[in-house]
């Protein structure tokens, strides 16, 4: 009887298991701060790395693109 149990335990735990999917994580959206010039784009690129190391579990920002008016980092790994 104890056999027959723990066989349908067993049944359900893998059952369970093989019914869960990992989902990818959601892709962040890019942190963006002014910049016209380069200084300000020293700063932006300081304020960005501040932010992710603080606010995102010891990440680095890494540059993503650049507008008219704005300069756009991503926090990711360092």
């Amino acid at each position: 009887m104890k056999a027959i149990y723990l066989c349908v335990v067993a049944g359900l735990v893998v059952s369970g298991c093989a019914g869960h999917k990992a989902e990818a994580p959601a892709a962040q959206a890019p942190i963006a701060y002014p910049a016209k010039n380069m200084a300000e784009y020293d700063a932006s690129a300081q304020k960005a790395d501040d932010h992710c190391y603080k606010d995102e579990n010891l990440m680095g920002a890494h540059y993503v693109d650049r507008t008219l008016d704005n300069v756009n980092f991503q926090c990711g790994a360092r």
